[in-house]
């Protein structure tokens, strides 16, 4: 794909085969898979960029600016609350984070940009199926396998869905030790232009310290910090 777009004029089978020294098998092979997701358009016998490449420039505009404008409203929720928190978004059937700030107690919920999580166990997971875009949320959530981490865990099609209408009812998802013992999490929307839930602001702390007691509080807390990173990046509700 770089020698193509590098290239001035659209190029043959031949030409992107001699120029990478590559068998011209394997060439066809991985140019016809790339035609088939639109990332290339095959003109005649030559082959240019595909239009599926300005969707995935736009996306990773868009996220490399939420990260940026995050990065504040995420060290304010941590400073406010002492805990975790964390950006993520919905990467194929799992929610992906890809800014955290850390809580500064020794003994904290700690996650790595990159880290991958289940989406029907995970608040941030359960916040991106509810508020999500349905053409692409509905799939996902049939296609889901529910993996059993805890006790909690829901692991029934009924009951995520029962789930998700409250997430959307109240605003904001929970894990009550549904992905790991001993740990809660709460998340709250963030919405993009199209109007739906595209990211999600988390927040991780042990139950010992983020007791029933303080849901009401901290959901306040990460339903406001979520509201002003959607009015950050210009997002607003559609659903």
């Amino acid at each position: 794909m770089e020698l193509i777009a590098d290239s001035d004029e659209a190029l043959q089978i031949s030409e992107i085969a001699d120029s990478l020294n590559l068998p011209r098998s394997t060439v066809l092979r991985i140019l016809y898979t790339l035609q088939a997701e639109g990332f290339l358009r095959k003109e005649g016998k030559t082959y240019t960029l595909g239009g599926s490449l300005v969707y995935l420039g736009h996306k990773a505009s868009q996220k490399m600016s939420i990260t940026e404008a995050s990065k504040k409203i995420l060290e304010q929720l941590t400073d406010l609350t002492g805990e975790t928190t964390q950006l993520a978004t919905l990467n194929i059937n799992k929610s992906m984070i890809f800014e955290v700030m850390d809580s500064p107690h020794p003994l904290a919920a700690h996650s790595r940009p990159g880290t991958l999580a289940d989406i029907h166990c995970s608040a941030s997971g359960k916040v991106l199926l509810a508020f999500g875009d349905p053409e692409k949320v509905n799939p996902t959530i049939k296609s889901l396998k529910f993996n059993k981490r805890t006790e909690n865990t829901i692991t029934q099609l009924s009951k995520l869905q029962e789930e998700l209408s409250s997430t959307k009812s109240r605003g904001y998802g929970i894990d009550e030790e549904e992905y790991h013992e001993g740990i809660r999490c709460i998340a709250a929307p963030v919405f993009d232009s199209s109007g739906f839930g595209t990211f999600a602001i988390g927040l991780t702390a042990s139950t010992s310290r983020f007791t029933r007691e303080k849901i009401n509080t901290f959901s306040e807390y990460v339903i406001n910090a979520a509201s002003q990173l959607t009015k950050a990046i210009g997002g607003h509700r559609a659903i």
